[in-house]
């Protein structure tokens, strides 16, 4: 029910690199299928299993003055805030 392509095309150009992962939701788009749409556009992916992983990825793909961006849904967020709090 969500608009991946749309939010795709107007996020992925902003980033030289994207961390595609997914939420423990039973609704939660699988990697694969988030990889094929992000096929279209000029980004280096990572593809995680779990948000987790997905953070541990992202963060090891920052360089300095870099910023982390967590979207796609609350779920993400949620499931990615204990570690983020962890980490401040």
């Amino acid at each position: 029910d969500k608009e991946y392509e749309t939010m795709a095309q107007r996020l992925f150009p902003l980033f030289s690199n994207v961390t595609l992962t997914r939420s423990r939701s039973p609704r939660s788009l699988a990697p694969s299928q988030l990889t094929a749409i992000a096929a279209g556009f000029p980004v280096r992916c990572a593809v995680t299993g779990s948000v987790a992983a997905g953070l541990l990825t992202a963060r090891g793909r920052l360089n300095l003055g870099d910023a982390l961006l967590i979207t796609g849904s609350l779920t993400i967020v949620r499931e990615a805030r204990p570690f983020l709090v962890e980490a401040a």
